[in-house]
């Protein structure tokens, strides 16, 4: 299934038909096995088929970062990793002093077409109107 054929089922009102059974409202985090569980349903691809394509997708994200490099998936967004400068910072339990060395952190830029669709969703879930009509 060509991929953007495949994110238009997963991100679409036409996938959005089916959240009740699959995704409870009350939820508020989603595991690995939850990804793996969406795109097995809107794929048709078997449970272990999809738990390994995800466990590779995040493996070689993982290994891209480390290495120095930067992931941009369109409409997606962009991973990178920053450097973080050498500096003094307190443990909060005992006030003490700790020298904190150079590291590098992963980060991630939303990109416009994500913040936006997270932007409406939200909006929607979070009306007084949408409460009131269902």
């Amino acid at each position: 299934m060509p991929v953007t054929r495949f994110l238009s089922r997963i991100w679409t009102d036409e996938f959005e038909d089916r959240r009740p059974s699959l995704y409870p409202i009350d939820k508020l985090e989603m595991t690995k096995a939850d990804i793996v569980n969406r795109v097995a349903t809107a794929t048709g691809v078997t449970k272990l088929e999809t738990e390994i394509l995800v466990d590779g997708f995040f493996k070689t994200m993982a290994d891209a970062l480390a290495s120095g490099d930067h992931i941009e998936i369109r409409g997606f967004g962009t991973f990178r990793t920053k450097k973080r400068s050498p500096r003094m910072a307190r443990n909060p339990r005992t006030g003490e002093a700790v020298a904190l060395g150079e590291h590098f952190v992963p980060t991630f830029k939303p990109s416009r077409e994500l913040r936006q669709l997270i932007d409406d969703r939200q909006k929607r879930v979070t009306s007084p109107l949408s409460r009131t009509t269902k």
